[in-house]
């Protein structure tokens, strides 16, 4: 505990880190996050489909909430619904819309979602216009294309000549490289500048860093350490952006949050992914058992250090986890004055939510939680949450700005 520079406490919690204040957009939402088997997928496993769905149901919903209560600039053109209609009908059959388009397989079961979702709606002319402009809001969404922009140079294996490169493909799939931003004009808008050469002061001194607090065996290399570094693999600060919401009154309000947090998660992650495969660096596992070539007299070889997690499948810089949470603090943080921030994990073995004080506490938890797990330099998590900060900024300034009163 000495290492976090934050005061934390957990939350034993019996149900869904979001269901606390649910919603028809919660509820859908769920629906949208998981697989189609219903279960969640941490982001290796995400196809393009499971990557697709999250950011357009989001949106689709917010649209057929904006129509019906207009107070927002729409993002994709939807005109504003000419009668009375269900706003709660109108997120619903839009998200409906969108995941059937996505999966036609579950047709059936999304049909019984539905059901279930519209049954406590009363009968009537608003609920059937609610369910026109659902209808419209998520054909909309569906038209929107996410990974379909030219396709860039492709990966090429890269080594000494003539010698055994490993085989494996980056985690990034080809398809991924071509999202297309919601909400930036390029990549180059947020684009990393080039990371610490290895042979400079700063590189030596994060790798001594990860070295000591990452690598299996060591002292600092604690159970406390590993715990929080599992506990960060797969995070997500939906129970906060849930009581941030609960605390809209308006539905189109609350919908205009979760999008906003859904569609710049997706550019943040594509904008990591561009900067990784631009760079290419090495993760600490090959730095540090090849340090005896880094041109550092700073650096010691180790050739039998390991990480105490495993590496993921894809270059070190800059860090994709911390990207995520600059970026969620620079959304939230105007919205989360009246309290602290609290994360939720899939990689949690059990539903247990961490609180910190302030975004401040879980930016510098993020970023510990990377070099404990033997994944990231220093250097690498402080660039990644500037780069989710300047997506996140953005997002910010450009997404569905309120109409002119």
């Amino acid at each position: 505990m000495l290492l976090f520079r934050l005061v934390i406490f957990l939350l034993l919690v019996c149900t869904s880190p979001s269901r606390a204040h649910a919603d028809v957009l919660e509820d859908w939402l769920r629906v949208a996050d998981r697989g189609p088997n219903g279960a969640p997928l941490p982001p290796p496993l995400q196809g393009r489909l499971e990557r697709t769905a999250p950011p357009l149901v989001s949106l689709a919903m917010f649209e057929a909430t904006n129509a019906v209560d207009p107070r927002y600039r729409s993002y994709l053109g939807i005109a504003k619904s000419e009668q009375p209609a269900s706003g709660e009908a109108a997120a619903a059959v839009a998200a409906h819309t969108v995941l059937v388009g996505l999966y036609p397989e579950r047709r059936a079961q999304l049909d019984g979602a539905l059901a279930l979702s519209l049954s406590g709606l009363p009968a009537g002319a608003r609920l059937e216009h609610g369910l026109e402009v659902g209808r419209r809001a998520g054909a909309a969404a569906l038209a929107r294309s996410l990974f379909d922009a030219p396709a860039g140079e492709p990966y090429r294996p890269a080594g000494e000549i003539g010698r055994f490169t490993p085989p494996n493909l980056p985690a990034f799939a080809p398809w991924f490289m071509r999202a297309q931003p919601f909400f930036l004009t390029s990549w180059d808008e947020v684009m990393s500048p080039p990371p610490p050469p290895t042979a400079g002061e700063r590189y030596a001194r994060d790798f001594e860093e990860v070295r000591l607090l990452g690598g299996v065996g060591q002292a600092n290399a604690t159970g406390d350490s590993l715990r929080r570094a599992q506990f960060m693999a797969q995070f997500n600060v939906d129970p906060t952006v849930s009581r941030e919401a609960a605390r809209r009154e308006r539905l189109v309000d609350r919908a205009r949050l979760w999008a906003l947090v859904r569609m710049a998660s997706l550019d943040a992650n594509a904008a990591v992914a561009q900067a990784k495969m631009k760079y290419m660096t090495w993760r600490p596992l090959g730095a540090i058992r090849n340090a005896d070539r880094d041109d550092n007299p700073a650096t010691v070889r180790d050739p039998l250090w390991e990480p105490v997690m495993a590496t993921p499948n894809h270059p070190e810089y800059p860090c994709g986890h911390c990207a995520f949470s600059g970026l969620f603090a620079a959304l939230l943080e105007p919205e989360t004055a009246k309290g602290p921030i609290e994360v939720a994990s899939e990689s949690a073995p059990l539903p247990v939510n961490v609180r910190f004080a302030d975004w401040s506490a879980f930016l510098d938890a993020t970023s510990l939680a990377r070099i404990q797990g033997g994944m990231h330099f220093r250097f690498s998590n402080e660039e990644g949450q500037a780069l989710g900060r300047r997506v996140g900024l953005i997002a910010r300034e450009r997404f569905a700005p309120p109409l002119e009163p």
